[in-house]
């Protein structure tokens, strides 16, 4: 599990630096932006959950 949280992290940086990139060069409302937005959410997410089953354990 330890590792598909490493992967998650990865994820998001990357993900993160993307949306900021649209967010600067189509601006924060295009689709491009929302749409990143959107994907960084559901990683987040994700994360969260995962760090939450690991404490559990």
């Amino acid at each position: 599990m330890r590792d598909k949280i490493n992967q998650l992290e990865k994820e998001i940086e990357k993900l993160r630096e993307e949306m900021i990139e649209q967010a600067t060069e189509k601006g924060r409302l295009s689709d491009e932006s929302i749409q990143a937005s959107q994907q960084l959410d559901q990683l987040i997410n994700e994360y969260i959950e995962l760090q939450q089953r690991m404490k559990k354990q």
